[in-house]
């Protein structure tokens, strides 16, 4: 048997029974109902109290009406307490066989198993995690770097233009020395001895 709240065998520790007749660690049944705002030792019995009010069975939602110590003493005579049983009662279960107590190692071992498991996947997600968002950092970064090279490679397009163009102006003006250094060769042969820069400082400015 074990309990509906832990899954861990009821035996080894304390069992109540609510009215309904579900089983609990008394234990697990205290904490399920304090985080729902009431302990079930409290007086919460009351006449204009609705179903709602009242905590209820963790397996199947049943209502546990009961009746705390202070309220019982003021509202019940001493000769009828005895014949009025709490909603919420202590059972003492007999101890496991061998075969049970086994059983129950076995279990146990399977659910740490089940637990390491359970870490071991939740590791394994966080790298995961840590490995994607690595990625998408480097992917960021390639886009960067790719948006860098277009840039680079548009200047050196640019460049190159610059380059040819200025190449091409420098192949006319080699042409305009050699036409002007032609004609002053045909007009004055002593001229044309002189040096080509010389002659061409003093060429005419229509030339």
């Amino acid at each position: 048997m074990e309990c509906p709240i832990c899954y861990d065998s009821l035996h080894w520790k304390q069992v109540v029974c609510v009215p309904c007749g579900h089983l609990f660690h008394e234990a697990c049944l205290n904490t399920f109902i304090q985080r729902r705002g009431a302990e079930y030792d409290e007086d919460v019995f009351d006449e204009d109290d609705d179903e709602d009010s009242a905590p209820k069975c963790p397996t199947c939602r049943t209502p546990i009406r009961q009746m705390g110590e202070e309220m019982m003493r003021e509202l019940i005579p001493d000769f009828l307490r005895c014949r009025i049983h709490p909603a919420i009662r202590k059972v003492y279960l007999s101890p496991p066989t061998d075969d049970q107590a086994e059983r129950m190692r076995e279990t146990d071992h399977l659910w740490e198993k089940l637990e390491k498991i359970q870490r071991e996947l939740s590791e394994s997600a966080s790298k995961v995690d840590a490995a994607e968002n690595k990625a998408s950092m480097m992917w960021n970064t390639v886009t960067v770097a790719e948006d860098k090279a277009k840039a680079a490679e548009k200047k050196a397009s640019v460049l190159l233009r610059k380059v040819k163009d200025l190449g091409e102006s420098l192949k006319k003006e080699q042409q305009r020395h050699k036409v002007f250094l032609h004609s002053v060769a045909v007009r004055s042969p002593k001229k044309a001895e002189a040096p080509w820069s010389e002659i061409w400082m003093k060429r005419p400015i229509n030339s």
